[in-house]
């Protein structure tokens, strides 16, 4: 009896032990841990803490400053701004709200060095408008990439942090690091389709602040002798 008693002492200590493991995981909820937390991304706009990304790599909130507003005129004549001017824009990534002053609207085709591609808040795979279709589109931004056979179009003006158009964010997965960017654009008129210019544009990283913002943007001269050039950076 003294035996039983003892393996029924230590069954009821093991079983009160696992009642304690199960309380403290029912109340567990998503969130105790960040790394159970959604992560960020811009079709999930909800901040994360710094320093964390998403399942894609991308690099969170408070990390870009959007109180820069770039400016270039082109030889053609028209100005091409980039960039919001606003700190209170959101800092979930550099939103890039391209504008051109050609009274017929632009088409704006970005490429990146690092990430190859800006990001987009239609996704580029749901973009239904294609290029002979891009004079009626009510925007006079449009952000233009190929898809497959195609050239597609999405409104690239900023109008809140949900449809923010066409913005950067940097990706670790890409190649492991954290830096600057550089972004050529080729501006196109709207409705003839004649090409207007191209501007390169910096996005500088800032390590100790662990910040990325626009730095400058020049337009792409081609001399007479094919060898390419920029005009003074604008600020």
């Amino acid at each position: 009896m003294k035996k039983y008693g003892i393996i029924r002492r230590i069954g009821i200590l093991v079983l009160a032990a696992l009642m304690l493991l199960t309380i403290a995981g029912c109340g567990k909820k998503n969130g105790d841990n960040p790394a159970d937390d959604p992560k960020y991304n811009l079709e999930n706009p909800e901040p994360i803490p710094d320093g964390m990304e998403d399942t894609k790599g991308y690099i969170g909130d408070g990390k870009y400053r959007n109180d820069v507003k770039l400016t270039c005129t082109l030889q053609s004549g028209y100005e091409v701004t980039l960039g919001m001017g606003d700190k209170d824009a959101g800092s979930n990534a550099v939103y890039l709200n391209p504008t051109c002053s050609n009274p017929n609207g632009a088409v704006f085709y970005i490429e990146a060095e690092r990430m190859m591609f800006p990001q987009y808040s239609t996704p580029m795979e749901l973009a239904t408008v294609k290029l002979a279709d891009f004079p009626a589109m009510d925007t006079n931004s449009i952000a233009a990439f190929q898809w497959y056979e195609d050239i597609m179009g999405v409104d690239a003006v900023y109008h809140d942090v949900d449809n923010y158009g066409v913005a950067w964010q940097d990706s670790s997965l890409v190649d492991g690091d954290s830096g600057s960017e550089t972004l050529t654009i080729k501006v196109c008129d709207k409705v003839t389709g004649e090409e207007l210019g191209t501007v390169v544009a910096h996005i500088d990283y800032d390590a100790e602040n662990d910040i990325y913002f626009l730095a400058d943007m020049s337009e792409v001269i081609e001399n007479a002798d094919g060898a390419v050039d920029t005009t003074v950076p604008a600020t």
